[in-house]
């Protein structure tokens, strides 16, 4: 009898705590604890992805199209994890194989695409644009939450800021060129686009933010008046000069710029005391305070600006010029470009020098006010002109855009051209494949400890508890 109750008692116990450990699990899978513990929280949303969740007022359905492979495990962990944030996040895995009709209606080519739809808006991302190269051969970027935040962004409020980037004078085309800042400017909702005054004859009401980026040749005297009448009337204008030792004289160009306070200098920056791994004609500029540079100072990411030139700024009434970047006291503008060997000379422009102005009109119509007949400003606001000058193009360069801060400083100034400086800009995440390099000494101790050492310890192991129950 005792025997009989002392068995029950182990099964009762048995019940009993593999019913707490259920319990339990059922517990913590309710309450969804979880801790990330990499190093550059990869399998976290960033609180700007939080926040636009969080305003989310309407619903979203997410399709994407898995193929199985490891990148596709991967968008579709992140996908799960901006489900479990939002009511209003709803995901559909498809396998495109065995739905073909929904994967036909997206007009889906390839697996790992991911489809944001609302209401009439949809947003198609493909596998291939998430990815892009890292810091070196062993790293990539993974862009999929900044990506998909703008989507979500995009297909619940519709309307995007276009980017026009002016051609016609030897500017490179920014799809080739420039194809990095190109994809991380759409993945911040803007609409990238071409323009060629010379055949378009003005400057279109949509042109949004107008880029002059790299020009070899310079503009003609009638679309200076074109481009100014656009700013004047509350257009937004960026400017990356190229350098000075490459360029022809662009005398209408700087013409234009002096109208609005900025002269561009004839002269190559060099920085012996702040310069990117001690190349002086690779300024690291210092940040100035203004709404662009702010996030960049507090993060203390770095802008990489090889063959930069420096600019000068003059009174002009009614407009507020800021300096954006500068180099140390121990820089100079070099206007000997002959010379092997750079030496800072009487003829030399003395740091610290500027290389970047943001300008803001603050009087006229330029603040907004209209008039009507009779006199009276209207309640009707415009938008206030702006520009952000540049004295580099090769910061958009697509083997510099990503490194530092030169994106970040780019979408910034993208951001407060066109008002929208709470804007989110999500860094990409850099992943690292570490390579694992192993002495043939190593790959023996390696071998030996795994193939012959655990089984021959399992197998004395249970020699030994065979041996002792044995003699029991």
């Amino acid at each position: 009898m005792k025997a009989f109750l002392k068995k029950t008692n182990v099964v009762v116990l048995a019940v009993v705590l593999i019913g707490i450990l259920v319990l339990a699990n059922v517990a913590v899978g309710e309450v969804s604890m979880r801790y990330d513990l990499t190093e550059n929280k990869e399998h976290s949303l960033s609180e700007q992805t939080k926040e636009t969740l969080a305003q989310l007022s309407q619903p979203v359905n997410v399709y994407f199209f898995s193929g199985g492979s490891a990148e596709d495990e991967e968008i579709e962990s992140l996908l799960k994890e901006y489900e479990k944030l939002s009511d209003d996040i709803h995901l559909d895995v498809v396998d495109p194989n065995e739905n073909p009709s929904l994967a036909q209606k997206y007009e889906v080519q390839s697996y790992g695409t991911t489809v944001f739809e609302s209401g009439d808006e949809t947003k198609k991302i493909e596998a291939y644009a998430l990815y892009t190269m890292g810091s070196d051969q062993f790293s990539y970027n993974f862009t999929g939450e900044q990506q998909f935040t703008q989507a979500i962004i995009q297909v619940t409020q519709g309307e995007r800021t276009t980017v026009s980037f002016l051609q016609g004078h030897g500017e490179p085309d920014p799809r080739q060129a420039f194809a990095q800042a190109v994809q991380m400017m759409e993945g911040e909702a803007y609409q990238v686009e071409t323009l060629n005054l010379a055949t378009e004859g003005s400057v279109p009401e949509n042109a949004g933010v107008l880029v002059i980026a790299g020009p070899t040749q310079d503009i003609a005297a009638e679309e200076v008046e074109l481009i100014d009448a656009y700013v004047q009337e509350g257009g937004q204008l960026m400017v990356f000069l190229p350098p000075t030792e490459s360029e022809q004289p662009l005398e209408n160009l700087n013409r234009l710029l002096s109208q609005w306070g900025i002269e561009p200098e004839h002269n190559l920056v060099i920085d012996p005391e702040r310069s990117y791994f001690n190349d002086p004609l690779t300024p690291i500029p210092v940040f100035e305070p203004h709404t662009i540079t702010q996030e960049l100072e507090s993060q203390q990411r770095a802008l990489i600006l090889p063959q930069s030139r420096s600019l000068s700024t003059q009174e002009v009434e009614e407009l507020t010029v800021s300096p954006l970047l500068t180099t140390s006291e121990a820089a100079w503008g070099e206007t000997d470009f002959n010379t092997a060997d750079a030496k800072k000379s009487d003829d030399d422009m003395e740091g610290p020098l500027t290389l970047a102005y943001a300008v803001e009109s603050d009087g006229g119509t330029a603040t907004g006010e209209t008039k009507e007949e009779g006199g009276e400003a209207s309640d009707e606001t415009a938008s206030t002109p702006k520009l952000v000058v540049l004295g580099n193009v090769t910061v958009l360069d697509s083997q510099l855009f990503t490194l530092q801060g030169n994106a970040d400083f780019v979408l910034n100034s993208l951001h407060w051209l066109s008002g929208e400086e709470d804007n989110i800009t999500i860094r990409p995440k850099e992943k690292t494949v570490e390579p694992i390099t192993l002495t043939p000494g190593q790959a023996d101790g390696i071998f030996l400890a795994t193939v012959v050492g655990l089984p021959a310890v399992i197998l004395i192991s249970g020699g030994i508890v065979w041996w002792r129950r044995r003699k029991m």
